[in-house]
């Protein structure tokens, strides 16, 4: 399965996530380039501003990112919403360590929503992330089970369940 679209990139507009960048990763340029294909827009203003090159996705479960490419510090900012960054990841294959800086390093972790969770050969359950979309839950969990080895991952609510006033 192809994580992200490489033909038909977003057309931004009103789909554009308002959102600063989340995640800053260090990788090299070319092979990003061979994965994913030429950059989708750039920004050349001189207008103080670092010049950069861009990517942006719509994948198949609806996940909206862009990636972009700061040439003076050579790394890659992701755009996405903040409880989307897992996601994002995951859909990135940044898997090994390509990822330097996170905005929620020191922050706690959603507990009410969808519990993305591992279980191993040997039985152990450990938590991935909660997220708030049941959908990009599961696409999560499918990604990262398909390149597990002896590993499932599966997906369950949590938190405290919505109560009906006045009942």
């Amino acid at each position: 399965m192809q994580p992200l679209p490489t033909s038909s990139p977003v057309t931004w507009g009103e789909q554009e996530p308002r959102v600063p960048h989340v995640a800053v990763a260090r990788v090299s340029r070319a092979d990003f380039e061979r994965r994913w294909g030429p950059p989708h827009w750039s920004s050349t203003q001189d207008d103080g501003v670092d010049p950069t090159v861009s990517w942006g996705w719509r994948a198949d479960c609806g996940l909206l990112l862009t990636v972009s490419f700061v040439e003076r510090t050579g790394a890659f900012h992701v755009t996405v919403r903040e409880d989307e960054l897992d996601h994002a990841l995951a859909h990135l294959d940044w898997w090994r360590g390509e990822v330097v800086w996170r905005f929620d390093e020191a922050t706690p972790r959603l507990r009410d929503g969808w519990a993305v969770y591992r279980q191993d050969d040997t039985g152990n359950v450990h938590d991935v992330c909660v997220m708030r979309n049941r959908a990009h839950a599961e696409c999560l969990a499918h990604r990262l089970e398909s390149r597990a080895h002896k590993q499932w991952y599966s997906v369950e609510a949590r938190g405290t369940a919505a109560t009906r006033r006045g009942l």
